[in-house]
């Protein structure tokens, strides 16, 4: 394995671990506040599957920058800007949904179904977030090749 794939890799885990984590910590704060230990597997699970496939998105992401061509600096910035985003989303974005379901009628928040899809459209949309500004970053930093392709900017002529 070389150096560049152990680093996607390890990207990759580090994307993972930002999903898992905030199930892992509602997990062991029901565990103190008295809840039933397999009443967060479900968040946990599922957190674990959006996990596992936006780490192997991330890791692809890195692979192919490296393999376009990309400066090394420019995908490393772009991946720990996207981390930080996919961080503060997957720990927020799920306490926002799940603090706006707590104003429902009972009839509704009793589903045993509405936790876990809430928390799960939080973390896509998490995911979706931190792809769209690694994209975005990495996009901004690459060198300008619009006026090789002939298609750049038009300047004006006074």
């Amino acid at each position: 394995m070389t150096w560049g794939r152990a680093l996607s890799a390890g990207y990759a885990a580090l994307v993972t671990g930002a999903l898992v984590a905030p199930a892992l910590a509602v997990r062991a704060a029901g565990g103190r506040g008295g809840a039933a230990v397999t009443a967060g597997a479900d968040i946990l699970v599922v957190s674990g599957v959006i996990g596992l496939v936006a780490g192997g998105w991330a890791g692809r992401r890195m692979l192919a920058g490296r393999a376009a061509g990309r400066a090394p600096a420019d995908r490393w910035l772009a991946a720990v800007l996207a981390l930080g985003v996919l961080a503060v989303g997957a720990a927020g974005l799920p306490a926002l949904a799940l603090h706006a379901v707590a104003g429902l009628p009972a009839e509704l928040t009793s589903q045993s179904w509405l936790a876990p899809a809430l928390w799960a459209a939080a973390l896509v949309a998490a995911a979706l977030a931190a792809a769209a500004t690694d994209r975005g970053l990495a996009r901004w930093l690459a060198p300008d090749r619009s006026s090789r392709s002939g298609r750049g900017r038009r300047e004006l002529v006074p």
